[in-house]
């Protein structure tokens, strides 16, 4: 992702929505066209962007899952892989599912 919607409103991945919301009123009235006479507003309609993308829940999960996707592509020590075939799974008799040893140790049903 070029732009983090949550650095450019200066708040944490897991703001509430009322998080979320307080930030875009306090940073939209300071770099507001009106009252910001630099004369650019670059910066308000990026606060107003990232404010479209994390206000609707919906939105802001899809925001999240790409953000995510991008972090991990970008962590040359993560191994993701899409698909894991039957050979490589454990059957767990008691359950009667398949079951994939996860690095956590844990497994993933």
């Amino acid at each position: 992702m070029s732009t983090d919607h949550y650095s450019i409103l200066e708040i944490s991945t897991n703001a509430s929505d009322v998080e979320v919301k307080a930030a875009f009123q306090r940073l939209a009235r300071e770099y507001h066209p009106d009252k910001n006479k630099s004369g650019s507003n670059a910066q308000f309609l990026k606060i107003q962007q990232a404010w479209e993308v994390l206000r609707d829940q919906e939105s802001r999960r899809e925001y999240d899952r790409l953000l995510n996707d991008s972090a991990l592509k970008s962590n040359s020590d993560v191994v993701v892989s899409n698909s894991v075939h039957i050979e490589e799974m454990d059957f767990e008799e008691e359950e009667s599912c398949f079951v994939y040893p996860c690095r956590c140790g844990d497994y993933s049903r």
